[in-house]
């Protein structure tokens, strides 16, 4: 009789503990399927996409800003890798000052320009992460079309010309971006500008991914 009471408590037991491992495998269940929805929600989808960024540069060689926008279409690979081409628009306006010709004060001139600059390039973006916040290199490479407003005043004598002709744009950046969904980003960088035949200077680039 004990024997058979001792046999029965055993198999009862090992029962009770197979039916709280089976509930508690299933709670676990719902915590996992979240936790991977969460990691999936981070990650940028496959496919086409668009970049919109507004920039502002700030030449080095002369004194003077460049504001604009552009728009770049590509193909997104993985989480790491875009490749695009776009195109842009911005207005700019510099100035040299006063300066001396020769030695005389009477040859004192102040010349300024302004104008417009077309960028049409081939872009290539690199994420270094796959997280929410995604640092990044940004290179944008092509060709400039400007058009410059030329004003010179010579001994108070005024003249002015305009112009039109390409040059190369060169714009490496490095920036970080936030991905809000898995549909829309939005990130900011900062880099070396070089476009028409010798303007440089430094490029602020806020912009969204969708």
């Amino acid at each position: 009789m004990l024997l058979c009471l001792h046999t029965a408590i055993a198999q009862q037991f090992k029962t009770s503990q197979g039916i709280t491992t089976i509930r508690t495998y299933e709670k676990e269940i719902p915590q996992k399927v979240k936790s991977s929805k969460q990691v999936k929600a981070t990650s940028a989808s496959r496919g086409f996409e668009s970049h919109v960024t507004a920039n502002s540069d700030l030449m080095f060689n002369d004194f003077g800003n460049i504001f604009g926008a552009n728009y770049t279409a590509g193909y997104r690979f993985n989480d790491y890798l875009f490749l695009g081409g776009g195109v842009g628009f911005s207005y700019y306006s510099c100035h040299w000052g006063y300066t001396k010709m020769n030695g005389s004060m009477d040859d004192s001139r102040y010349r300024k320009s302004s104008g417009y600059v077309i960028p049409i390039y081939a872009k290539f973006r690199s994420y270094f992460t796959k997280t929410s916040w995604k640092p990044f290199f940004d290179l944008s490479l092509g060709m400039d079309l400007c058009v410059e407003n030329f004003y010179k005043n010579i001994n108070g004598h005024i003249y002015s010309s305009s112009s039109t002709f390409p040059g190369i744009h060169i714009n490496p950046a490095l920036g970080v971006s936030y991905q809000l969904n898995q549909k829309l980003e939005i990130y900011l960088s900062t880099g070396f500008r070089y476009f028409g035949n010798d303007w440089c200077g430094m490029s602020i680039n806020l912009g969204f991914v969708f």
